[in-house]
């Protein structure tokens, strides 16, 4: 018999994150995707799991958008959806590198440039969010990035976009672009 998990068996308190205004968001907007993809009765514990280790990174000062985007693509890959970023959905083709990328949430992953004229539903794809995404570039622009093609995949599969996203955006553009 699974047991149901939830936040508080953690018995942690979480108190750092609330100190850090992006911080908060970034928390807040994990708890939000995690109740949007998952049933009732749901996460497992692997996922559970990993909820607990991005909190416990946010209340020990980790980069909160990079803590979010290693969230994002564990819950994904918990429910089943993360998408393909290695090779064209539609071709199987590796992109070449240098060329424009698209991603297509509908089709679950990135759209070569000779493919992407047939597809609808795309959008294109900053060569930092895949890099940042299947492991390299670690900037705050490639965390940055990636947190908005991987909230864009979620919100795709969720049928709405999660309430908290635009905030951890404002966090992650810094002051400077707030405005």
């Amino acid at each position: 018999r699974q047991r149901q998990m939830c936040i508080r068996d953690s018995r942690e308190a979480f108190l750092a994150i609330r100190r850090e205004l992006g911080a908060l968001y970034c928390g807040q907007y994990m708890l939000e995707t995690t109740e949007l993809l998952t049933e009732p009765g749901e996460p497992g514990e692997g996922l559970f799991e990993q909820l607990v280790e991005a909190l416990r990174a946010l209340a020990g000062g980790a980069q909160p958008v990079a803590a979010v985007v290693g969230f994002q693509q564990a819950l994904l890959g918990e429910c089943g959806l993360m998408p393909q970023l290695q090779v064209c959905v539609e071709c199987g083709r590796r992109p070449a590198g240098g060329r424009e990328v698209y991603f297509s949430a509908g089709r679950g992953g990135i759209i070569c440039r000779d493919c992407e004229p047939n597809i609808i539903e795309k959008r294109r794809v900053e060569p930092e969010a895949v890099r940042w995404c299947l492991g390299g570039g670690r900037t705050a622009t490639g965390a940055r990035a990636a947190f908005e093609l991987l909230d864009y995949h979620i919100a795709y599969n969720a049928g709405r976009r999660p309430r908290l996203a635009r905030y951890v955006m404002m966090y992650a553009a810094g002051p400077a672009r707030q405005g």
